[in-house]
């Protein structure tokens, strides 16, 4: 007699067949959050101070997004109030900005600060890392960059008086966009660059990879017209990194081996640049002490060490009006006085102290750590992010005052890689 065997179930389970869903077409609601997404990174990214000045225009749309974005957040309180939960350290810091106006050397300009810039884009960054996974948030910021940087190109062909920047120290003419400066545009440009470059790793969307492509060749001739060789730079580092990064993560002793013959190529470069400094900048024709900026940084730090603690308060050092400010310009040029430090470390210290800068470095770390777990097994664009975007912010800092400045579209997007890095999972849906 014939036995006919039945295979267990738990040697052989059911398969599941795969139900395809409908594509959903997007509601009103979401188009509407999309544009009011848009909006307000277009203001953020700070082309519209350059475009309408501080006008009434201006501060309806910065009135505007702090309105529309506590609605919002109101609306989805629950999960505002969670991806908020996340935030402590990023938090605290915001707290010791405000705070700092009790020590501030010019109350007012705190002030100021507070309630233009640091409550409107605290509510928008909760409202968006809650609202939007993180490859919708890379789309977002991609849409608006492109936009700044189409109208940056109609400014400097059509507008030169707006978009074309003439340095009052030396005469240097070159592309600003509808940014304050050439290095505002070019920094713009190395974020741009980064978005669209993140956008085109392991993108099985091959309209979006395309995309990403072309933006990415776009840009870099826009931060070429720029002159400013900074954005530029930092983007090929970053570029280094990420490339080495993704060839050989998941290759346990390979992976240290070939991070520590890197490690030892780049200290041994650093090492030769600074030895070597004035003669290569000098055979270059550039200026040794990068636009001044060596003698802002020295200035600057002798007025630090008189209030190293606190400091003196959310953006009151750089005043026309502060004597101190005005002495640390005047070995610049004559009747000049910088508009920040050219340094993301000395700028913090400047405001808020080694306590403001604690603060921050141990936000910083805990969310470059998440970072790098995150993209150690990347399989989607948006995991390769947040490892970007920390970089970005440590390479751009030693030049210039991205990470703090306030009302700053990098100090905006650090904010919400701050919270979605510790609210959305990895992979997330595309």
């Amino acid at each position: 007699m014939l036995t006919q065997t039945v295979a267990s179930p738990r040697s052989s389970p059911p398969v599941t067949p795969v139900v395809q869903r409908p594509t959903r077409k997007p509601s009103l609601l979401t188009i509407g959050e999309a544009a009011f997404a848009v909006y307000a990174l277009l203001f953020f990214s700070g082309g519209m101070l350059t475009l309408l000045g501080s006008s009434a225009l201006f501060s309806l749309m910065r009135y505007s997004i702090m309105g529309i974005s506590g609605v919002l957040v109101a609306i989805r309180w629950k999960r505002s109030l969670a991806v908020a939960q996340k935030g402590g350290l990023l938090w605290l810091l915001l707290l010791m900005m405000c705070f700092s106006i009790f020590w501030s050397i010019y109350p007012a300009t705190s002030y100021y600060s507070i309630k233009g810039q640091i409550i409107p884009y605290s509510l928008f960054c909760v409202y968006f890392a809650s609202r939007f996974e993180m490859r919708h948030q890379l789309r977002l910021f991609g849409t608006a960059l492109a936009i700044t940087a189409f109208f940056s190109l109609v400014y400097a062909l059509l507008f030169p008086s707006v978009g074309v920047h003439v340095s009052p120290i030396n005469g240097e003419v070159a592309w600003r966009g509808i940014y304050v400066d050439k290095n505002a545009f070019s920094g713009m440009g190395t974020i741009t660059l980064l978005v669209y470059f993140v956008l085109s790793l392991y993108n099985s969307n091959k309209l979006e990879k395309q995309i990403a492509r072309v933006g990415v060749a776009a840009t870099i001739c826009l931060i070429l017209l720029s002159a400013s060789l900074t954005g530029l730079i930092v983007f090929l580092v970053l570029l280094t990194c990420l490339l080495v990064f993704t060839r050989y993560r998941w290759q346990g002793k390979r992976t240290v081996l070939v991070s520590d013959i890197l490690l030892f190529v780049l200290l041994f470069g650093l090492g030769f640049i600074i030895i070597y400094w004035f003669d290569i900048t000098t055979a270059l024709g550039k200026d040794p002490t990068m636009s001044s900026r060596t003698t802002i940084w020295a200035g600057t730090m002798e007025h630090i060490w008189q209030r190293p603690w606190l400091g003196y308060g959310l953006e009151a050092f750089w005043q026309d009006h502060n004597p101190k400010a005005v002495e640390v310009g005047r070995v610049v040029h004559r009747n000049f006085v910088p508009g920040h430090s050219h340094n993301g470390v000395i700028e913090i210290w400047l405001d808020i102290g080694l306590v403001g800068l604690f603060l921050f470095f141990a936000g910083y770390l805990s969310t470059a750590i998440l970072a790098f777990k995150r993209a150690y097994r990347a399989s989607q664009p948006e995991d390769f992010w947040p490892l970007a975007m920390v970089l970005l912010m440590l390479f751009y800092n030693i030049t210039e005052a991205w990470s703090y400045k306030q009302g700053n579209f990098f100090w905006v997007i650090y904010m919400i890689t701050f919270l979605s890095v510790r609210v959305w999972p990895r992979q997330s849906s595309t």
